[in-house]
């Protein structure tokens, strides 16, 4: 337990160098987006300053990891493509095991959505869902995107 405590903070400092911390849009053109961790381990979640291809740095909200089955909301512009990721790490004596899923979507004006993580031992998932009067759906504009390690910290972490 102590290694993957040492883990999620070890994960958190460096998903925290060189950041620059989201500035929540004001007025009527904002969405909200609320990150769901829905597994038994401690998640991190960052965005992206360019969405397209994940790349100008990455950008820190308030609280940027969650304990098992936490949450987090954040407003969004709305109308603009925004990408994030959300990850977990775990040292065990078996070694290192992580995942990282990063997308990228459009939120619509006045819109609410959930991100949703859930990790195990063996796989990982991520879903975005429209919230609406009815019920939850997935988000028709929601793309996930496969991580890749930049060269720089400004690079592009996604494809």
């Amino acid at each position: 337990m102590r290694l993957r405590n040492c883990a999620v903070v070890c994960a958190s400092l460096a998903l925290a160098s060189c950041r620059t911390y989201y500035v929540e849009p004001m007025g009527q053109e904002t969405a909200a987006l609320t990150f769901q961790n829905r597994s038994a381990l401690n998640i991190g979640f960052q965005a992206f300053k360019v969405a397209e291809d994940c790349s100008g740095g990455k950008l820190s909200f308030a609280k940027d990891n969650l304990r098992s089955r936490e949450e987090f909301s954040v407003k969004l512009q709305g109308g603009q493509p925004f990408s994030f990721f959300m990850a977990f790490s775990d040292v065990s004596m078996a070694g290192l095991k992580y995942c990282i899923l990063p997308g990228t979507f459009t939120p619509k004006p006045g819109a609410r959505y959930v991100a949703r993580f859930a990790a195990s031992e063996t796989q990982c998932s991520m879903g975005l869902l429209a919230v609406t009067s009815a019920g939850e759906t997935k988000e028709p504009s929601f793309r996930p995107r496969s991580w890749v390690k930049a060269t720089f910290e400004s690079g592009s972490f996604c494809r």
